[in-house]
């Protein structure tokens, strides 16, 4: 079981394949309501994450390099690690799931390489899947 804490990120400054383009994990988040976590709302195909195999939508990103989110009110951003980084460079998720009916959350971690092609990872606005979705419309259309 993953523990975040609170150390400072380690800095993924001259990595091996690292660049100077920024990169992306490859996730669209939303904010759990009254909590500094995010959940996930989107995977994107062929990004880091969906290659990793392990995050789906719904799981709640708790840590970033061992940071717990908890801990962002308290500590300077400049000390914060952040998803974006650059290109070719590793970052380490923690994330939380609860399985169907299950009264505590599964922790587990992911590591990815970030990749510049799935720059930048996005918040919504909303935990719900846009209209624009082709399921979402063909699910709206039967039901006119």
């Amino acid at each position: 079981v993953a523990s975040p804490n609170r150390q400072s990120p380690s800095m993924n400054r001259g990595m091996p394949g690292a660049s100077e383009t920024p990169g992306g994990i490859g996730l669209v988040f939303y904010r759990d309501a009254g909590t500094p976590y995010l959940l996930v709302k989107e995977v994107v195909p062929d990004g880091p994450a969906f290659r990793s195999g392990m995050v789906y939508p719904g799981d709640r990103l708790v840590a970033i390099n061992d940071f717990d989110l908890a801990w962002s009110g308290t500590t300077p951003r400049s000390q914060q690690p952040q998803l974006p980084g650059r290109h070719g460079t590793p970052v380490t998720l923690c994330f939380d799931r609860t399985a169907d009916g299950g009264q505590y959350p599964e922790r587990f971690n992911v590591n990815l390489v970030r990749d510049g092609a799935f720059y930048p990872d996005r918040l919504s606005s909303s935990p719900y899947r846009p209209f624009s979705d082709p399921e979402l419309n063909d699910l709206m259309s039967r039901k006119s």
